[in-house]
């Protein structure tokens, strides 16, 4: 029975073992020298037609080091992690490579783990092209830079050291532009050797490219010769380059660390910001709802105060007003609402020029007496008298005509609202 457990546990630690190892993906680079590595489908998910979408960084950095990068335009595109290692970089590299599967939202983690070898030299010629016709991820997903390299080598003719890609970088990574389709954005490889371009360099006629036999051996990829350049990396200045950069001289940025931030899993007291984002404007709103309140309602001057400050002839001008609109409204309604039989009524003519009137239906009398006026109603309209006229004769002698006004006695003149004159 304990030798079955021991075997058990000895089976279990294999297992685990196995499983420590697949999770590592270990890939060798050397100094100067271009460096692809594909990230494999089969490796992140279980089902290979999934779309997977990659996250790389290095372990304990929230980014990529500055001279590799990760190209994946879509999640079901294939990834590469691509670049070319210098001398400053360290000789181990651990990555972080995230997958997040877009079918059913799970994440994967594997580390993936770059030896770089410093024991040989960076290629000392190098030759620099741009590919106008191609872009990165279709340059990296069909292996053109094998290609590219053969081409080259015709021309180079390079001693048994051969040629090598020494960088493949995209145009848009150097400040280029976004094309439209169907162009391409544009490809920077770069080739080197240990042995000179001399008759590279005899071949080349600037922006016109190389001599025609050469030229011919490059298609289907296109060049842009204007930028393309010579270079010994034993030597600061370049040798051949039909563009001119300019150098911005001044102080460097001063390198930081990067410290990643610590996962605090305590329980967050929401508390104060309760009380700061509902609390303290609630109370605010009441605040002004209670100022509002007290100058609406208690400073009120009300009606008996008004009719105080206002002088008696105003008063009694304004009342008589009132008093003698709601006498015509009232006339107006008794002669809109009197009801007729319509056996015995009297068609009315639709126009006339004198007013025209209405024969009483049998049974009623011609004038009914009008309804007493409410209390403090004004007396009925009469015409103002008429002032005395004084007339001269011919020979001289005046007579005068009196008029009206001598026999109106006080209490019949008209009220104080038809009187020509103004209230004070």
């Amino acid at each position: 029975m304990i030798i079955l457990k021991q075997a058990g546990w000895i089976g279990v630690l294999l297992m685990c073992m196995q499983l420590c190892v697949a999770v590592n993906i270990t890939v060798d680079a050397t100094v100067g020298i271009f460096l692809q590595k594909e990230l494999l489908f089969q490796g992140f998910s279980s089902s290979p037609s999934d779309p997977v979408k990659f996250i790389a960084s290095k372990s304990g950095s929230p980014d990529l080091p500055t001279w590799l990068r990760l190209e994946q335009r879509e999640p079901s595109d294939r990834a590469f992690i691509y670049g070319t290692p210098g001398r400053d970089v360290s000789i181990q590299v651990v990555l972080e490579v995230t997958a997040w599967n877009k079918t059913d939202y799970t994440t994967k983690r594997q580390d993936v783990v770059i030896n770089i070898d410093k024991s040989k030299d960076i290629p000392r010629y190098q030759a620099e092209f741009l590919v106008k016709n191609r872009s990165i991820d279709e340059f990296l997903e069909r292996k053109e830079s094998v290609n590219f390299v053969e081409k080259v080598k015709q021309i180079w003719q390079p001693q048994p050291g051969g040629v090598k890609v020494t960088a493949v970088e995209s145009k848009l990574d150097r400040k280029g532009r976004v094309p439209i389709p169907p162009q391409k954005e544009g490809v920077y490889i770069t080739v080197g050797g240990a042995s000179t371009y001399e008759v590279l360099k005899q071949e080349h006629r600037g922006c016109a490219g190389l001599r025609d036999s050469s030229n011919s051996k490059f298609p289907p990829f296109e060049i842009d010769w204007c930028e393309f350049k010579l270079m010994d990396k034993d030597d600061t200045a370049v040798v051949v380059s039909n563009t001119t950069t300019t150098e911005v001289s001044g102080e460097g940025f001063v390198e930081s660390t990067y410290v990643a931030p610590v996962f605090d899993s305590s329980i967050r007291d929401f508390g104060s910001d309760f009380l700061l984002i509902l609390i303290l404007p609630l109370a605010v709103v009441v605040i002004i709802a209670i100022i509002l309140a007290i100058i609406m309602f208690c400073f009120r001057e009300g009606r008996p105060k008004r009719d105080s400050e206002t002088p008696r002839p105003q008063l009694s001008h304004h009342d008589s007003i009132l008093r003698a609109t709601f006498r015509l409204r009232q006339l107006s309604h008794q002669n809109g609402d009197a009801v007729h039989d319509s056996s015995d009524r009297v068609p009315q003519p639709k126009e006339t020029s004198t007013p025209y009137k209405q024969k009483p239906p049998p049974g009623q009398r011609e004038y009914e007496p009008e309804p007493e006026p409410p209390m403090g109603a004004p007396p009925p309209y009469r015409l103002p008298p008429q002032p005395g006229v004084s007339v001269s004769a011919p020979n001289g002698n005046n007579q005068y005509y009196p008029g009206s006004a001598q026999d109106v006695s006080r209490h019949e003149r008209p009220p104080p609202f038809m009187s020509s004159g103004n209230v004070h």
